[in-house]
């Protein structure tokens, strides 16, 4: 659905961005703004502004900002839509009938979601009414409380249960893959006889489900297809209940099913997720990241479990960045996370699983398990493929500390195996790693990013200028982006920071921006607009030197025709004069 522009003023208009955040992190008054300690990432020491006057909030620790809609977006895991929708409802507005053309901010999918979430309900009554069922998860050991945390169903042995439920919706039940069409037309239920398990993302959307056969039979679980909703490998099951039960997570554990899942919640560590049946994929570890920095991986103990540490170690590798820790917590071979917490007890398994290996740890025992340290050709060989191995961790302090480690044991220092290693092979940065620094960095101060954070600091001041000089942005991304802001307040001169931050939503500067709107001015309110205005004259004359300088080498290579020399020396004239 598109929103129009004017309305998504308007409610931002109306809406109190301290009331907003308050309902969900307790903010302090400290002068004209409230403070916290920031919901996105951990910290100690307040660094978190909600500014009501500007109606904006800024973590000038993790660089973390933006405007109401960009709050809960972030806070609550909404969609754009959905948290337009609760904005407006909260203040009395109902979104406009609007044309159906998609947009950037729309979701197709919210049909197919709404319909999921439908489903959910329909197995969730299914299971009160079905006391075999009921029986199998009391013999499991669930609770009905965290049987409704975890909104545990039950699919009727029938084989046309949600047909029948869901007649009108053939074509969406079969697009989210939850009917099947025989070779004969007709359309039967996909899960029968189990209990069902929605998989929801991080905002609590159902995107697909997860069966256990109540008798026998095989598979004994059963996943739903690849569909638009649901995709196995950047999925998580229980990602959105560990969010909900902790919202500042301090750690994940990562398991293998849906039953650990909710056994080791119900024991009271509910930061458990799943990978859903499949090995950890890049796409999972950038999700993991970007909810905490410490991370410990539950594997079984017998040869599959060590096979499938060894290819997730593999696969972290390119992600540990500084600050970030990795263990792996290997389970007495007889085990599973289910059935070891109920021997040895929640207390147990946490001191157990905190203890377990690290990453650094495990990486290193994996290879010296197969060397002979008395034999110089073996330490030469564990130095160049251990070696080269640690290449593939991102550059930093942990890099280095390991590679000094390498070399320590094999007798050489850090600098002569860098340099035996850059015979071999050159360094690459994965293509899987993170692109963004963890770590926020300010912008650098100049003459332009002065000029846009007076502007967004003071909308007003635009409408004030006499003449605004005809930059030439084709040299500066800077340049074009305070074109573009001063060109929308000259034809919007009533906009405020928040309804500011809206209209860059999505745009390449969004984050420079924000962190713009908070930028430190080294002189008086009153005088912003002189300011501003010696601003874009400086702005004006170092173009022109710029332009000057680029022509007169031009010239020395005899590349300019008669009309650019006589231009060039009309500026060079003008610039003498001024």
């Amino acid at each position: 659905m598109a929103i129009p522009q004017a309305f998504i003023d308007e409610v931002l208009a109306r809406t109190d961005i301290v009331e907003v955040v308050e309902q969900r992190v307790p903010l302090r008054k400290r002068g004209s703004n409230h403070t916290a300690c920031c919901p996105f990432h951990q910290e100690k020491t307040p660094s978190f502004s909600v500014s009501q006057a500007k109606q904006i909030y800024h973590c000038f620790g993790c660089g973390a900002g933006g405007n109401a809609i960009s709050f809960l977006m972030n806070y609550d895991r909404l969609s754009f839509t959905e948290a337009i929708t609760q904005l407006a409802k909260a203040q009395g507005l109902n979104l406009p009938e609007t044309s159906k053309t998609s947009q950037p901010n729309s979701n197709p999918n919210l049909p197919l979601l709404e319909l999921m979430d439908k489903i959910s309900h329909y197995y969730q009554q299914q299971l009160r009414i079905h006391s075999q069922a009921v029986a199998y998860l009391k013999q499991r050991g669930l609770s009905g409380m965290i049987a409704k945390t975890f909104a545990l169903g039950f699919a009727p042995s029938a084989w046309d249960s949600l047909v029948k439920a869901f007649p009108r919706q053939i074509p969406s039940l079969s697009h989210t893959g939850m009917v099947i069409k025989s070779d004969k037309g007709r359309y039967y239920d996909r899960f029968r006889e189990r209990i069902m398990f929605p998989i929801r993302n991080q905002r609590g959307q159902t995107i697909g489900f997860g069966g256990r056969i109540l008798v026998k039979g095989e598979p004994k679980y059963l996943n739903s297809p690849e569909t638009s909703l649901y995709h196995k490998g950047s999925e998580l099951y229980g990602i959105y209940e560990a969010y909900q039960a902790n919202r500042q997570l301090e750690r994940l554990l990562i398991v293998e099913g849906y039953m650990d899942v909710i056994a080791l919640a119900q024991y009271g560590i509910n930061y458990a997720v799943a990978t859903l049946g499949t090995a950890t994929t890049p796409e999972h570890l950038k999700k993991l990241f970007r909810f905490c920095n410490e991370l410990i991986f539950c594997f079984d103990g017998d040869a599959a479990g060590q096979t499938a540490a060894w290819k997730a170690c593999e696969t972290i590798l390119p992600f540990m960045e500084d600050g970030r820790q990795v263990r792996f917590f290997i389970l007495p071979e007889t085990h599973d996370p289910d059935s070891y917490i109920r021997v040895i007890g929640s207390q147990a398994f946490e001191k157990e699983m905190r203890s377990a290996i690290s990453l650094e740890n495990f990486l290193f025992a994996r290879y010296l398990d197969k060397v002979d340290m008395e034999n110089p050709a073996e330490q030469a060989s564990l130095a160049k493929s251990l070696g080269q191995k640690l290449l593939s961790l991102p550059r930093g302090t942990l890099q280095r500390i390991l590679q000094e480690r390498l070399a320590k044991l094999v007798g050489i220092n850090g600098q002569e195996l860098l340099a035996m290693l850059q015979t071999h092979t050159k360094q690459i940065k994965p293509a899987e790693a993170p692109a963004e620094p963890t770590v926020f960095r300010k912008p650098k101060r100049s003459l332009t990013h002065t000029a846009i954070a007076m502007i967004l600091q003071s909308p007003g001041l635009v409408a004030q200028l006499d003449t605004i000089p005809p930059f030439e942005t084709t040299q500066s991304k800077s340049l074009s982006l305070l074109t573009e802001l001063v060109s929308l307040l000259k034809s919007n001169p009533t906009l405020s920071q928040s309804a500011i931050i809206e209209r860059f939503r999505n745009h390449p500067f969004e984050k420079l921006i924000q962190m713009l709107l908070n930028y430190p001015l080294n002189f008086p309110t009153e005088n912003l607009l002189t300011e501003l205005q010696d601003s874009f004259k400086r702005i004006g004359e170092q173009l022109q030197a710029q332009y000057i300088e680029r022509q007169l080498q031009l010239l020395k290579q005899n590349k300019l025709s008669l009309e650019e020399k006589q231009l060039l020396l009309d500026k060079m004239t003008h610039k003498r004069e001024v």
